[in-house]
């Protein structure tokens, strides 16, 4: 409160609610069609909300961009955008170019398939998918990384994650389905929960530290260390002892 005082026991007012909720939100960017730039932020606010299918460039970002449930699958487009704190995906067909942020979560409490693209010079160091979800790196300026490093941590009996991208690591923390495209490669997956890797790409190190993982026939699956007692499935034939990369 204004005087210094700190209340955790007593009871919020409306406009107290209202001015923490505002806060969080920050600039409400809900206008479909529009595009907005780093002016039309409310200058006592450091979140961002994006609301309305529309565009956002040339903007740095204090604090956390959040992307609502409210946009389905309409389409948000970020260009030469700066996220100091996190990227919040909820909704909407998200396609950020020369964006950054250090982090990234995609999550849908409605269970929307999110699908978010990667394009120039674009660089998220951690990614979280908590639901089903598509990542695409396309167009990809030298040197830039799209997405570095990708969590799978869903709550639900299994998360389905396409990939069409290059990442350093693939940490599968859930039950989870990953198809991969031609262009896909992981440098390194770890697996510590249950999951079906398929379609086709490369996974050059797996480390597989649970029972319940496959990898199809068309996956160029190159080295892989298994857990003790822990097999793996590999086109069809199961192996229980671990695999040096050639």
């Amino acid at each position: 409160y204004t005087d210094g005082t700190f209340k955790p026991q007593g009871n919020l007012k409306r406009g107290e609610i209202a001015k923490i909720l505002y806060f969080y939100l920050g600039s409400s960017l809900g206008e479909s069609g529009k595009q907005y730039t780093s002016a039309d932020f409310n200058g006592d606010t450091k979140n961002v909300t994006i609301s309305a299918a529309c565009t956002l460039s040339d903007a740095t970002i204090e604090g956390d961009l959040f992307i609502t449930e409210g946009l389905g699958t309409d389409a948000v487009a970020l260009s030469n955008v700066t996220v100091k704190g996190m990227i919040i995906i909820s909704g909407g067909t998200v396609t950020m170019t020369n964006t950054t942020s250090d982090r990234i979560i995609v999550s849908s409490s409605m269970g929307r398939l999110l699908q978010t693209t990667a394009t120039g010079a674009s660089r998220f160091s951690e990614a979280e998918v908590r639901t089903a979800a598509v990542l695409y790196e396309k167009g990809l300026t030298d040197g830039c990384d799209g997405f570095e490093t990708v969590e799978l941590s869903g709550s639900g009996s299994s998360t389905a994650l396409t990939l069409d991208a290059e990442l350093l690591r693939l940490t599968v923390n859930a039950p989870a389905t990953v198809t991969t495209t031609t262009n896909t490669k992981i440098y390194n997956l770890r697996v510590n929960k249950a999951a079906a890797v398929a379609g086709y790409g490369a996974v050059y190190q797996a480390d597989i530290r649970t029972d319940g993982v496959s990898f199809t026939k068309d996956i160029a699956l190159g080295g892989y260390t298994l857990a003790s007692g822990v097999s793996v499935s590999v086109a069809g034939e199961n192996r229980t002892a671990s695999s040096t990369a050639a």
